[in-house]
């Protein structure tokens, strides 16, 4: 018994790894044929199943030759001679379906961008909120405007970090609705960092630095990034809402607004030489 699983088994692992081995030697690019109607194939049906006629063929890499062969149906088609594969015919042509070589599979970190659906700006915008970087950020800036007491109306102590975190947060999330959904979705622009196809630190830090201001339309012109730069401004105003009144003046306005560009710079960076470190270059 295990002696006869054991030549089935080779048996039909030979059946198929000799049509793969001898299509290797056929260029990809030629792994569809066509052929033209010279070859008379319209009296196949009338072949037995055991004759031995072979169709001679011409191709673009020279001349091949496809043997009849009959299925238990009765329907005979034509295999091609040391590789096998069934030939079909459609509109009076006649094409042999080898399978499609393999496409090059997208390697992490080569962030192709394609422009973004409503939704997905939306998503965007959520990751740019909540998604680690942010959150560090936002526990740092935290961490240090209590150290400064900056921010005094917030107070001390872990109500006043508490505070401070969160408004850190509700500023990020407005400007990032207001800009990277609404804005962005509204005049179709593409609120996602693109990265730097050169080569080099510092081309790469000027495309960084760049995109911070300069965006592109969904398709693909590049324009001021009004988005990003409105939506600070918004995310400024709304945060002095739930802030005491002494903290509310404009030279804190001015530093809180500045410094959300700092942090578009750092996730810039991120992206540009972590997250998208594959990315082709040239």
């Amino acid at each position: 018994m295990r002696l006869r699983m054991a030549f089935v088994f080779w048996t039909l692992v030979l059946a198929t790894a000799a049509p793969l081995s001898a299509q290797e030697r056929i260029p990809p690019a030629r792994q569809t044929l066509s052929f033209s109607q010279s070859a008379d194939l319209h009296g196949l049906p009338t072949l037995s199943a055991t004759q031995a006629a072979r169709v001679p063929l011409r191709t673009d890499f020279g001349p091949i030759e496809l043997i009849p062969r009959r299925s238990n149906s009765g329907q005979v088609s034509l295999q091609l001679a040391g590789l096998d594969p069934i030939l079909s015919r459609s509109g009076g042509c006649t094409s042999l379906p080898f399978p499609s070589p393999p496409q090059p599979r997208m390697s992490f970190g080569s962030c192709e961008r394609k422009p973004l659906s409503p939704a997905g700006k939306f998503g965007l915008a959520m990751k740019k909120t909540f998604y680690p970087l942010p959150l560090l950020w936002s526990a740092a800036g935290a961490g240090i405007s209590q150290a400064r007491n900056s921010d005094p109306g917030f107070g001390q102590g872990a109500m006043g970090y508490g505070r401070r975190f969160g408004d850190r947060i509700g500023t990020r999330g407005i400007k990032e609705i207001s800009g990277t959904f609404l804005i962005a979705s509204a005049f179709k622009m593409d609120p996602q960092y693109h990265p730097s196809t050169r080569r080099g630190f510092g081309p790469r830090l000027g495309s960084i630095l760049s995109q911070v201001f300069v965006s592109r339309t969904d398709s693909g012109r590049r324009t001021f990034n009004f988005p990003s730069v409105f939506g600070a401004a918004i995310g400024v105003g709304v945060s002095n809402v739930w802030r005491a009144e002494r903290d509310r003046k404009a030279s804190d306005s001015a530093l809180r607004f500045g410094l959300t560009f700092a942090f578009d710079a750092a996730s810039n960076f991120f992206s540009e030489f972590f997250l998208c470190r594959k990315h082709p270059r040239n």
